[in-house]
Order: C-alpha cells, then sequence, then structure tokens
C-alpha cells in the first residue's frame, strides 16, 4: 500500500530488490553463454554485447537508448518497469486530490484508449520502447483490481471493457482482443467469486510462484537448446520430443533459479517496508 510519497519511494525499491538481482544474473548467463558458444563454435560465431549496451541493460533502458536486447524477451521487463513508474506517479499526483479511486479511473480513461490505438500505430510514437503501446494491457488488470477491492463498480468497469471491445470491433489486433478475452475471463471469476478456489490448486500456485523465474530462463535456456538442436533436417516427431525436453529443462531451471536467487530477492524486498502511517492507503496492482 502507499500512502505517501516515501512509501511510494519504498514501493519502488522493493519492486527492483526483487526484480534486479534474478534479471542482472539473467544478463551475466546470458554473456557468459556468449563466450562458451563461441569457444566451442569458434570466435565471432556469436556477437559480444558492447559495455554501453550492457550498462543499459543494467537500467532496462537498452530499447529507448536504441540497443538490442541480450534477451529478446527483456522487451516485456523493460515495459513492466515503465508501468510502475507512470502509474505510480500519477497515482502519486492524484492522491493529494482526495478523490476516490471511482472518480479517478476517468482521467486514466483517455490514456487507456490512447494506448490502444498507439498499438495500432493510429498515433505516432513517442520514443523507442514506449510504454503507451501496451499500456492497456497493464491498465486492464488495474481494473480488475479495483473492481475485486469493489473500489470501482461492475457499471464502470464494463463501461472500460466496452470501450475496448469496440476499439476491436474498429481495429482489430490479436494481442488487444485476447487482452480483452482474458480479462474478462477473469471478471466472470471475481463474479462467480471462483478466483480464488480455481486458483488455488497446487500447480497454479507453484507456477504462479516460479513465473519470473520461468520468464527469465525460458528463453536462455530452453529457446537457445531448440536453436541448437532442432534444424531444418529435423523430423516432425524429434522436433516435438525435442521442445518438450526444452520446456522440461525450462521448468526445471527456474526452479532451481527461484530458489538459489528469486526466493532471497523477495526476502531482501521484504525489508523495506513503509511504516504505518495516519493517511489512507493507496493499493497499487501488483
Amino acid at each position: 500500500s502507499v500512502r505517501d510519497w516515501r512509501s511510494a519511494g519504498l514501493f519502488i525499491l522493493r519492486r527492483q530488490v526483487r526484480l534486479d538481482p534474478p534479471y542482472w544474473l539473467t544478463i551475466a548467463a546470458s554473456l557468459a553463454s556468449v563466450v562458451a558458444f563461441n569457444a566451442w563454435k569458434g570466435p565471432g560465431t556469436m556477437a559480444y554485447p558492447s559495455p554501453p549496451q550492457i550498462v543499459a541493460h543494467l537500467f532496462y533502458a537498452q530499447e529507448i537508448l536504441g540497443y538490442e536486447h541480450i534477451v529478446g524477451i527483456f522487451w516485456t521487463l523493460c515495459l513492466e518497469v515503465q508501468f510502475y513508474l507512470v502509474f505510480l506517479a500519477m497515482r502519486m499526483f492524484l492522491l493529494h486530490s482526495g478523490w476516490p479511486v471511482a472518480r479517478t479511473v476517468w482521467l486514466f480513461l483517455p490514456l487507456y484508449l490512447g494506448s490502444l490505438f498507439s498499438y495500432s500505430h493510429d498515433l505516432p510514437e513517442l520514443y523507442p520502447g514506449q510504454f503507451l503501446s501496451w499500456w492497456y494491457a497493464f491498465y486492464c488488470g488495474c481494473l480488475l483490481s479495483w473492481f475485486y477491492q469493489k473500489q470501482i463498480s461492475l457499471g464502470l468497469l464494463l463501461l472500460h471493457f466496452g470501450l475496448h471491445g469496440a476499439y476491436c470491433l474498429l481495429r482489430f489486433e490479436f494481442s488487444p482482443a485476447f487482452c480483452l478475452l482474458v480479462a474478462l475471463c477473469f471478471l466472470l471469476a471475481c463474479l462467480r467469486q471462483g478466483l480464488g478456489r480455481w486458483c488455488s490448486g497446487t500447480v497454479f500456485q507453484y507456477f504462479g510462484r516460479i513465473s519470473y523465474s520461468l520468464y527469465l530462463t525460458h528463453a536462455l535456456i530452453g529457446i537457445r537448446l531448440l536453436k541448437v538442436v532442432v534444424k531444418e533436417s529435423t523430423s516432425l516427431p524429434m522436433t516435438l520430443v525435442w521442445y518438450l525436453a526444452a520446456l522440461a529443462i525450462s521448468i526445471a531451471a527456474a526452479d532451481v533459479f527461484y530458489r538459489l536467487v528469486e526466493k532471497p530477492s523477495i526476502g531482501w524486498s521484504k525489508r523495506f517496508s513503509a511504516k504505518k502511517s495516519s493517511n489512507p492507503p493507496v493499493t497499487i496492482p501488483a
């Protein structure tokens, strides 16, 4: 919960202490894999990232500064950091107005709609790697979180989703449409009071727990393994076998990575907790 600027700063600090060590270690592991691959296949087989490129990665600014991602999936993590910074700045600004969430979402609505049209390139790109083109997906989660906490009404939520649906009819794009479909599934779960029950199973809980580690390791290990072993001449049955093997290895690696790296980072992040305050908290969706 965020109550003032100090707790807002601590919130960002906790997020980064949780995210940074696993992310930085993945960067280091990727660099080590380049060294190993070049030693195996010969010098120059894989290009080494430049020092400025590595430094830009440490601050999630590689795409903004025009560098390629060391690991392809990092672009989503860079967006996540932007999402939280922008959302927290907006919410803290509005906190001082004393407005309830149900009123402030009206101020967020133009950004929500602008994000959808930015995704379809109807609006110009402000800068490389901008958050705006994907803000709609993050904000759908915020809306659902607020509805689940009874901070906004069902009618207000459906108004947003209805405008989202109208955009999908006007400019059909797979990602916005799929995002809306997932959001409606979560809404149905909330309305039927099944969210906790449906997601409390052992398998859901396990993969939810290791999801960040799996996100980091699947591209570093699973995808790179497939690039090495699967060729154009590989038969379909063997390709399926290799894909299943890569999946299993990625999950196993994520489990180890979670226990050795991510779990300690979560513990470190909990040390930066805001003290209780008399001001009402502002919940920031996770």
